[in-house]
């Protein structure tokens, strides 16, 4: 799991985008820092502060934090606004 501090270094090929925003409380609650420890088992995981990166919110469109994208060739084929359920985490784990 990797917290992006510069713009500059966002790389996702592969693995998950993780967007929240600091401005709201700590990045990660006890139950997302859970969910997202589960997942980072599987994939490469990017964690996005939207306070800071507002280009980036707007480049993928975020419109509700939390949101969790899953990438794959550069190209987002999931997306889940808020906190996911365990249906959601499941679904994200079949990878494609």
């Amino acid at each position: 799991m990797i917290f992006l501090t510069r713009e500059g270094d966002l790389s996702y090929s592969d693995g998950l985008l993780y967007f929240y925003s600091s401005e709201h409380g700590f990045p990660l609650g006890e139950m997302m820092f859970q969910l997202i420890t589960k997942l980072d088992h599987v994939y490469d995981i990017i964690c996005i502060d939207l306070f800071y990166f507002k280009k980036i919110y707007k480049r993928f469109e975020i419109e509700e934090i939390p949101t969790i994208l899953v990438m794959k060739g550069g190209v987002e084929i999931k997306r889940i606004n808020g906190v996911p359920s365990i249906k959601d985490i499941d679904n994200i784990l079949k990878k494609d």
